[in-house]
Formats: C-alpha cells, sequence, structure tokens
C-alpha cells in the first residue's frame, strides 16, 4: 500500500522499514490470518452475564449467544478459523466485527 500511496519503488519501502526496526523506532506485526492467528483472552475479559458489556454485546450482536459464551468459544488457543467453523455461521464481514469488539 505504501508503494502506491507514496509513489516509492518497493526496494526503498523496504530499505526504510528495516532502518526504523533497525533503529527501534518500529517493529515487525504480521498480518493476522484465520488459518495461523489465535485468541488470548485477557484475564480481565467480562464474563458475566448482567454486566455493561454484555448488554452492549447483545445490542451489537443480537443474533449471536451471550457473550460469556462466545468468550468461552474463543477459549483455550484455538485458531481463529476453528472458531468461525465450529460455532458461527456468518458471513466473513460478520465473523471479523465479532473478533474486533
Amino acid at each position: 500500500d505504501l508503494v502506491v500511496t507514496l509513489g516509492l519503488p518497493l526496494q526503498q519501502v523496504v530499505n526504510i522499514a528495516k532502518h526504523l526496526i533497525y533503529w527501534k523506532k518500529a517493529i515487525m506485526v504480521h498480518k493476522i490470518s484465520r488459518h495461523r492467528t489465535k485468541v488470548a483472552l485477557a484475564s480481565t475479559a467480562p464474563l458475566t452475564w448482567d454486566g455493561p458489556d454484555a448488554e452492549a454485546f447483545r445490542v451489537a450482536f443480537p443474533r449471536l449467544p451471550p457473550l460469556p459464551e462466545v468468550l468461552h468459544m474463543f477459549s483455550a488457543g484455538r485458531l481463529l478459523k476453528e472458531v468461525e467453523e465450529d460455532y458461527f455461521r456468518l458471513e466473513a464481514a460478520e465473523f471479523d466485527k465479532v473478533v474486533n469488539w
């Protein structure tokens, strides 16, 4: 995207990125992929059935199970693809919204 946006040759963008990483002004972030990304839930994840987070989730996703159940689906270090195939019958864009939420 930067090659097109900035109009720079790809090698120059790569060299700039390497320079920033070397001097610790940037870090390498791997692309999120359903096939290799696992979800780790924070110990502070809202697991109550009646809290404000559960209500906000219910409003945002009325067709899905309650928030604690959805969080449980993502537990145990499962790959996003496994969770999507096993539990969700949503379009990819809707599943992405759930993951981002």
